[in-house]
Formats: structure tokens, C-alpha cells, sequence
């Protein structure tokens, strides 16, 4: 019923099929994940397709239907890079490490988070992205997402991870996620913070 596929002139960017049955289709309420299966990036980038797709997200979270959250995982993080920091898929991205496992959680750090942490941390869409996966990790609270948080304070010139004892990672966890970083703009001014106050 539903195709995976662009149209379009040359004069023209090209139309995902699928976006745009959507948007044009009387019963939305009826679609679902499985419907647009390998298109999400073409909804993450739309104004209005990214809040379909996190509104799938959240529906499949409190279906605890980790399989499909695991396929839009897949799918995205191809583009996963581009998508943290553009204006509608940061949304996207956002839901999406809110309602991961620990693994892809990881797998995001490792992949797109760890040696870009300035760029993002300073940027609007990015830092907003990072924060989110910094209060997941705090969420899941696996000794591996901890030490990788602990990675991303070595960009603003903070001590290597052997250097911080179990009470100081925790100290670190609960500012990233706490009221301090809640009222900034931006997860840089905690991550320089901690990295200033962690002896």
C-alpha cells in the first residue's frame, strides 16, 4: 500500500512517496511505525512528520515494543549525525535516545556523540540532543554509559576517567541531569562545571 520511494523535478527537491501519502491521507490515526519503515529519516526531517514519528516512539514505549524502536534506531543512524543537528530531526533524535535500550543508547554514544561533544554542546539543536541522552544514560545507569559520560568531560580539559571515584561519577550524573542544567541553554555550562569542580 505504501511505497519507499522519492518523485520530484529537477527544479524541485525530491518528494518522499511515502511522506507524502501521509500527509495527505484522511486516516493518520491509522498509520503506524511499520508504515513508514524505510522513510523515518524523510518524516524526521519534516515539520510535521517528526511529530508523528515521536508520537510512534512514545506509543511504542509504553507498549514495550523495544523491536520497533530498535528498527527506527537502525534506520536513523545512518543519518543519525546530520539529523542531531538539523531543525526538525533533532526532535526526532531527541525522542529517540529518551526510549532506547542501554545497547543502542551506547552505540549512539560511541558513534555520535564522543569527539563531537564542543560541536554539540554549543550548538542550539545539538545540546539539546546531548542532554537528552545524558539524563537517558542517568535513566539506565549501566556502568558503561556512565564511564562514556564520563569520556565526553574530557573535551573541556577534565581529568582521565581512572581519576574519578564511583561517588564522584555519581555527582557527575545527578548535575547533568539536576536543576542546574535544566535552567541552561546548553549542556556545556554543566560539563565545564563539573569539569572545573571535580577534584
Amino acid at each position: 500500500r505504501r511505497t519507499n520511494s522519492f518523485e520530484g523535478s529537477s527544479s524541485s527537491k525530491p518528494k518522499n512517496v511515502v511522506l507524502e501519502q501521509w500527509k495527505l491521507s484522511e486516516d493518520r490515526k491509522q498509520w503506524s511505525l511499520n508504515d513508514v519503515m524505510g522513510n523515518t529519516t524523510a518524516f524526521a526531517q519534516d515539520t510535521t512528520g517528526t511529530h508523528f514519528l515521536q508520537a510512534c516512539l512514545d506509543e511504542a514505549k509504553q507498549g514495550a515494543n523495544g523491536a520497533e524502536i530498535i528498527n527506527v534506531y537502525d534506520e536513523l543512524t545512518a543519518n543519525m549525525s546530520t539529523l542531531i543537528l538539523h531543525n526538525t530531526g533533532n526532535w526526532s533524535v531527541k525522542k529517540l535516545v529518551e526510549v532506547v535500550g542501554a545497547d543502542q543508547l551506547e552505540h549512539f554514544f560511541h558513534n555520535h556523540i564522543v569527539g563531537r561533544t564542543p560541536t554539540l554542546a554549543y550548538h542550539v539543536h545539538g545540546a539539546r540532543v546531548l542532554k537528552a541522552a545524558l539524563i537517558r544514560a542517568a535513566e539506565l545507569k549501566t556502568e558503561t554509559l556512565i564511564n562514556v559520560a564520563l569520556v565526553l568531560l574530557t573535551a573541556f580539559g577534565a581529568r582521565s576517567l581512572e581519576s574519578y571515584s564511583p561517588a564522584q561519577s555519581e555527582q557527575f550524573m545527578d548535575w547533568c541531569t539536576g536543576a542546574k542544567s535544566a535552567t541552561e541553554s546548553t549542556c556545556s555550562c554543566t560539563l565545564k562545571s563539573v569539569a572545573q569542580t571535580v577534584p
